[in-house]
């Protein structure tokens, strides 16, 4: 609906993670909308208990229910420093958290005090990690089986050290949608454009310039 509002068509769409999933199923259901699809470690459904943080994490668990979550996670928040948030995120998300630069730290510092100060923002949380727990059981069949309905150009990007969505999942990912590419990057964790931006970056623009070079290559 954004999209159509501003008048977008054909553009190329680039996700990471709930991002990822999110552009994979708008590429499947609105072909006309994505021209190229770069699909950077996407939270695909993943059926298996082990590779699920949000199920096998008794922690995570407890964050989505009802009357529950929203208070904790406020009271988390409160009591927890935002450098400190944002350094697990870093060290969660990345292979190697020493990458991270002193620029970004502060960046990502700021922005956590920005939503702390946001009264939505716990609900906002919460909802997100039921989506999640959702595709990844009720959901999954029909996430993996729009895959197959995506028509346009696909790169899929997944380092071997992605500790939230496990690098088992590129093959089948690559594989579930037709004619698509799959770069495995060394060393790299969840946010490979963060980690790696240069071959990411290259991957990607590569994809954009050889479709543009392909007219004829554009959705119907």
């Amino acid at each position: 609906a954004f999209m159509d509002a501003l008048g977008i068509a054909a553009a190329p769409m680039i996700g990471n993670s709930m991002g990822g999933a999110i552009s994979a199923q708008v590429a499947a259901l609105r072909p006309d909308l994505v021209r190229t699809l770069c699909l950077l470690a996407p939270a695909v459904a993943d059926f298996r208990v082990r590779a699920y943080p949000l199920i096998h994490n008794p922690r995570m668990a407890v964050l989505v229910l009802p009357g529950v979550a929203v208070p904790l996670i406020r009271r988390g928040s409160s009591r927890m420093p935002p450098e400190q948030i944002v350094k697990g995120t870093m060290k969660l998300c990345y292979a190697d958290p020493r990458r991270v630069s002193s620029t970004r730290l502060e960046q990502g510092i700021a922005e956590a005090r920005r939503r702390a100060s946001l009264p939505w923002a716990p609900e906002a949380l919460v909802r997100s990690g039921r989506g999640l727990m959702a595709q990844g059981t009720r959901g999954g069949p029909e996430f993996w089986s729009r895959l197959a309905a995506i028509s346009a150009p696909t790169l899929v990007v997944w380092g071997d050290a992605d500790r939230l969505v496990s690098p088992d999942l590129a093959g089948p990912t690559a594989a579930a949608i037709p004619g698509s590419r799959l770069l495995r990057l060394t060393d790299v964790g969840h946010l490979p454009m963060m980690e790696d931006p240069v071959t990411t970056a290259r991957a990607v623009l590569g994809l954009i310039e050889e479709t543009e070079r392909q007219p004829s290559a554009a959705p119907a």
